[in-house]
């Protein structure tokens, strides 16, 4: 949580300073609102990851008392809550599978490090199950094809379904099948430092790709320096590889620069008792979680709009105060 928390923190900051700054000087608001939504949105998928990882202890009891069946504890719930939001018109209802349908991919971690899934038979059938009932529930059961869909589009994640579920078992599956290969692939120094190299930066690439994209539509997409067929065409699908190059050359330089708060490393601050210990982290849990939340959901804050995204960016900092020690001056 605290090698999150940190990198998350300075990077709400360092938007809302630059918002304020932007919407000061008199510039069009609008603009400065869409991209304050977009560049926030991907904070809910850590709100998500850190409320599952203090479940760990839960998920643990669980995999010891039932083994791999604990995983299918969860997907009953993801069934009845679907059936609840989608039989009885009550789209909410459905928001409770934020919950359980991510229980069921946290879950599923422990049945893969104990090996359930080492056997191909196993990786094979589990591969199989998945993409039988992803196809079922697209064509039969009226599910949406997008897992993520664009604005205005019908998706799984919003909120997920059963049908991430089928999605998370195929591919789940087929890492399985790829796993000996991977093994031997990763027993070389060459592509395990390459892998210790991007998870070291992974949670600031994950924070910033989204701010190189807006970065590269207001300068490539609006200026015209890049060609805009229609998506889905063939000259769209021509220019993806290319669009990709684009963004990365984008993200790149902000990765470099923020890159250094993940990777100096997070200092604890120091408790005295197991109890205190536990009562602070279980604070920044929630604190982080309602701040990550309200952020997705707001925004960041841009000047004369938006409580929401304003007590978010708050609720961040709380949790960093809470969890770690004051930051230390970079060198």
């Amino acid at each position: 949580m605290a090698r999150v928390v940190g990198p998350v923190t300075w990077f709400a900051v360092a938007w809302t300073a630059l918002l304020a700054v932007v919407a000061l000087s008199g510039v069009d608001e609008r603009p400065l609102q869409t991209a304050a939504r977009l560049v926030g949105m991907p904070l809910w998928f850590l709100a998500v990851h850190l409320a599952l990882t203090a479940a760990t202890p839960v998920c643990d009891h669980l995999h010891r008392r039932l083994g791999t069946g604990a995983v299918a504890l969860w997907v009953a719930p993801v069934v009845v809550v679907d059936v609840l939001a989608r039989g009885t018109g009550a789209a909410w209802v459905g928001w409770a599978n934020f919950a359980f349908v991510w229980m069921v991919a946290h879950q599923a971690g422990w049945a893969w490090r104990a090996g359930a899934l080492a056997p191909r038979r196993s990786a094979a059938t589990t591969a199989g199950i998945g993409l039988a009932a992803l196809v079922l529930l697209t064509t039969r059961f009226g599910y949406p094809v997008a897992m993520v869909g664009l604005a205005g589009e019908a998706s799984n994640t919003s909120p997920p379904t059963l049908a991430l579920v089928a999605v998370g078992a195929l591919q789940v599956g087929l890492l399985a099948l790829a796993r000996p290969r991977l093994q031997v692939l990763l027993e070389r120094p060459g592509p395990w430092r390459i892998v210790i190299a991007a998870n070291g930066i992974a949670v600031t690439a994950f924070l910033w790709h989204l701010s190189a994209l807006c970065l590269a539509v207001v300068t490539v997409l609006r200026l015209g320096w890049f060609p805009t067929p229609a998506p889905g065409a063939a000259a769209w699908w021509a220019l993806r590889p290319v669009w990709v190059v684009v963004l990365v050359l984008f993200t790149a330089p902000l990765v470099a620069l923020f890159a250094r708060v993940e990777l100096r490393g997070p200092v604890l601050r120091p408790v005295l008792t197991r109890r205190g210990a536990a009562g602070r982290t279980g604070s920044a849990v929630v604190a982080f979680v309602a701040g990550c939340t309200l952020v997705a959901l707001e925004g960041l804050p841009v000047v004369g709009h938006g409580a929401g995204s304003v007590a978010g960016v708050v609720a961040l900092v709380a949790a960093r105060r809470l969890l770690l020690a004051p930051p230390r001056s970079p060198r």
